[in-house]
Parts: structure tokens; sequence; C-alpha cells
């Protein structure tokens, strides 16, 4: 009896310290690319509220000639779109708030988050500073 009594406010307080996807805190989307060691940055567009992803085009000027759209939505399937967002909902805001910015970094990631009330929060983090949480769900985007 004093295992489950001890173990229901534990379930709670963890329950509440979660910070993703919280009442507080809404994700309406996430823009998160990788530049590497290709010219071009390969940029992806979660639009969290359709469960939806995106291809970014990098060069507006080329589209007008290819007649490309600036943004194309990526065909998945349910079961990776399910997995993906579920990687979103897992995301954890405050170690992506700790790492530190690399200037000499020529391997790195951005990362632009888009909240409900109309504020951003923009990361650019080297390759070895990247929470694992957002590594695995830009791998899941990509296939890796």
């Amino acid at each position: 009896m004093r295992r489950i009594l001890l173990i229901i406010p534990i379930l709670i307080l963890n329950y509440i310290s979660s910070f993703a996807q919280t009442d507080d805190v809404k994700i309406e989307r996430i823009i998160i690319s990788h530049c590497g060691d290709s010219l071009i940055t390969q940029q992806y567009e979660l639009n969290v509220k359709s469960k939806r992803v995106y291809f970014l085009t990098p060069y507006a000027n080329y589209l007008d000639i290819k007649r490309e759209k600036y943004r194309r939505s990526v065909k998945i399937d349910k079961k990776k779109r399910e997995k993906i967002f579920r990687c979103v909902d897992q995301l954890n805001l405050t170690n992506l708030g700790q790492t530190g910015n690399s200037e000499n970094a020529h391997s790195y990631y951005i990362v632009n988050i888009f909240f409900s009330d109309n504020t951003t929060n923009d990361h650019t983090i080297p390759d070895e500073l990247l929470p694992i949480d957002f590594k695995k769900l830009y791998d899941t985007i990509i296939d890796k």
C-alpha cells in the first residue's frame, strides 16, 4: 500500500515537470536544417497543428524557371508521421537553450521554433552539441 502511495505522487510530479507541449508552451511550427559538407542546406518545416512535413527549397530565384514552389509537402506514410510527431512531443527545449554557440563549427544545425503566442526561438548548434532528441527527430525525417 505504501508503494502505491509513493508511486502516485512521483508520477504526478513527473507529469507536471514535463516541459514540451504543456498548457503553457504550445509549439506551432519547427524548422530544422543541417548545414554540413554540402553547399545546399536541407530545411524541413514541421507543422504541429496539421501534422504535416514540408521541404523548404533553398533558392527562390531558380523556382521561377523550374515552376516549383518554395515549400513542398513531403510524402510520408502514417507510421513515419506518427513517429516524427511523437519525437516532437518529446522534445526538451531546456536542453536546447543550454547549448553554447560555436562560431568555428563547419557543420551545424539550425533550429527555429515558432510558438502559438507569436514568439520564436532561433538556435545555431554545432553537430557535437545538438541534444539527442533533436538529432533523433532530424534522422527520423531524413530516414537515416
